[in-house]
């Protein structure tokens, strides 16, 4: 069954060239030669079933049967991946280059050379053929690409970007996830048919050439890769925008450089444990850094991500392939559609720490599952396991351990250290900074909450959600009220669906609007309790709407008596406010005959609280 899901695609590809009435003798005893070398190309590929003695607790039950029909699944999720592939970019139907061309064009390329040197590195397939391969990337002065090349590319996507489609609809550069960060861009094979053409062309004739180059006992021949998916991006200077730490979907990776590094600061990919072989090393910060038509080759399972932009715009093409005959067990295993069955999904997770226990990407995801099992003690023993046996740097188990073991127990000293492990690889790691400044609070370390706040507002990269929790904090912290409501300001600006920043930027201004009353500046007093009356007011809302958030977490995750508690603080503060604005305007605008009438107060007092504020606060009141 192995041999047949995956020579499938080969040999249905073969004999209709064999059925053709216009192929030769010679010609069909070539395809009988090709489909008996494919076969014994993917025989001698199948990954043997490892030994179930000695795995951990967790997966003990794991036994033969089950670890094989888990590579049965995985040879046929990399079948059916094949298929996807050559459909998507059907490279197989682009000439490829001559001889004299191939020749040519590798000949024109001179390549920088870096190792990676991480504890902990482990690929997730191949690691005995790859993991000792090292990074490429096409000197400056030898570019893959032209500068006319590249430029027309960004062209063709800023044109198609700006345009309409067959609705009448503007089209927008689409948004695309990665893990707590975004990033501008669209995958190739849905995008602008004129750039598919063109790098459906440039992977077959360039980049799988520079692959089998580099990489040639693995690659064994341009005809044995095809390309998993590809994707353009567009980076510009914003909160949030850069993709997060991660490995790629295929065994080989590459990135290309579309624009000149001089329209932007920042940016370039960062590569854990990145170490240039031979000359000068340039990479102490673990960045590669490439100018217009350059192009980095690296095996796919190491660690990297995209550098967040200071300033410009950067775009780049990025992608990972697959060798047809050489199937990725732990990836194909880890990849599980969001459709899937819970329990197969664990199942595979489990089958792929028993594949490769020294890979560390699967223990948090099968820890996640575990947790939402409701097995707490077996989470953490998956994230703990991972920590000693696979990588004891591993960012997705360290802040697993850190947050949900740790944090969430009381237990802040081991969290801080859980996430100086995630900093120690990802230093602009927000959500890593953020749990790791929320400790030091707990703690009472206001010295040290504070400079991590500092540090994290000024971390560029860093998602909207963090840095708006961030000043909010900062803004709790401050001594000065002008310097705290500037805070405030900042943090409603990068989110303003947080209820505690309403709340605590209400409570600042009417703090402010004290003091100009006291000081006998009292219309300076009366704006700014017409401002806090906004913010409680617009914290009401959110906490109406269920919109809002809560602090530092989502607002849904709150129990109703949190929610009713937080809105009864909330409208006292905003019937304070709002009787000592009533009384800064009867200051400033003093009425005939003194005070005016009870009702025309209470109605006064209803359209600054707004009418149901006000009658929900009456009912308190005389409830209490």
């Amino acid at each position: 069954m192995v041999c047949h899901i995956i020579i499938e695609v080969e040999i249905t590809k073969y004999t209709s060239y064999a059925q053709d009435k216009n192929t030769s003798v010679i010609g069909k005893m070539k395809i009988v030669v090709s489909i008996i070398l494919c076969i014994v190309g993917v025989v001698s590929a199948i990954q043997s079933l490892p030994s179930t003695k000695g795995l951990p607790p967790y997966i003990s039950h794991i036994d033969n049967t089950f670890l094989q029909s888990k590579l049965d699944l995985a040879m046929e999720r990399h079948s059916k991946a094949i298929q996807k592939a050559i459909t998507n970019f059907d490279t197989d139907s682009v000439s490829a280059s001559t001889y004299e061309e191939r020749e040519k064009f590798l000949n024109s390329l001179q390549f920088d050379e870096y190792n990676i040197v991480a504890d902990g590195y482990h690929l997730p397939d191949f690691h005995d053929e790859l993991g000792n391969k090292s990074v490429f990337v096409t000197k400056r002065e030898t570019p893959m690409f032209t500068k006319e090349e590249c430029d027309e590319i960004i062209q063709k996507a800023e044109e198609y970007y700006s345009s309409v489609d067959e609705d009448g609809q503007q089209r927008e550069w689409p948004k695309m996830e990665s893990g707590q960060y975004y990033v501008q861009g669209f995958f190739i094979k849905d995008g602008p048919p004129e750039i598919k053409e063109w790098f459906t062309r440039m992977v077959k004739t360039r980049l799988f050439e520079a692959l089998n180059y580099q990489f040639p006992d693995f690659c064994d021949g341009i005809e044995n890769l095809v390309v998993d998916n590809a994707y353009m991006f567009k980076y510009i200077h914003a909160p949030g925008l850069r993709t997060e730490i991660h490995t790629d979907q295929g065994c080989l990776s590459f990135t290309f450089a579309l624009n000149s590094n001089s329209e932007y600061q920042g940016g370039g990919t960062f590569v854990e444990g990145l170490t240039k072989v031979g000359g000068e090393d340039n990479s102490s910060n673990k960045i590669i850094e490439m100018d217009i038509g350059q192009c980095t080759v690296r095996p796919g399972g190491i660690r990297h991500g995209g550098n967040p932009l200071e300033s410009g715009t950067r775009y780049i093409i990025g992608g990972f392939c697959m060798h047809k005959k050489k199937v990725e067990v732990t990836r194909q295993l880890m990849d599980n559609p969001c459709s899937s069955d819970a329990t197969l999904v664990r199942d595979c997770l489990e089958a792929a720490i028993a594949f490769n226990p020294r890979c560390d990407l699967p223990y948090a995801n099968l820890a996640h599952i575990y947790e939402k099992e409701g097995y707490q003690t077996k989470a953490l023993d998956v994230v703990k396991d991972c920590l000693h046996t696979a990588n004891p740097h591993s960012c997705s188990a360290s802040y697993y351990l850190g947050t949900i073991g740790y944090y969430q127990t009381g237990d802040y000293e081991k969290a801080i250290d859980c996430m100086n492990i995630c900093l120690g690889v990802d230093p602009k790691d927000g959500d890593a900074l953020q749990t790791l400044y929320q400790s030091y609070s707990k703690l009472g370390n206001t010295q040290e909450e504070s400079n991590v706040l500092k540090r994290l507002v000024k971390t560029p990269g860093v998602s909207n959600r963090v840095l708006a929790n961030a000043h909010c904090n900062l803004g709790t912290l401050c001594d000065d009220i002008d310097t705290e409501i500037d805070h405030y300001l900042k943090a409603i600006d990068c989110d303003s669906t947080s209820i505690s920043t309403w709340h605590s930027f209400g409570s600042a201004l009417s703090t402010s609007a004290l003091a100009s009353y006291q000081s006998k500046d009292i219309q300076a007093s009366q704006n700014n309790f017409k401002q806090a009356v906004a913010a409680y007011r617009k914290a009401i809302d959110l906490i109406d709407s269920g919109t809002g958030r809560s602090s530092e977490d989502d607002f849904s995750n709150l129990t109703n008596d949190d929610i009713q508690q937080q809105r009864k603080e909330t409208l006292d503060c905003l019937y304070r406010s709002a009787t000592l604005q009533m009384r800064t305007e009867m200051e400033l605008n003093p009425q005939p005959g003194g005070q005016p009438p009870h009702d025309v107060l209470m109605d006064k007092l209803k359209n600054i609280m707004g009418e149901a504020n006000c009658n929900e606060l009456m009912r308190m009141k005389m409830g209490s």
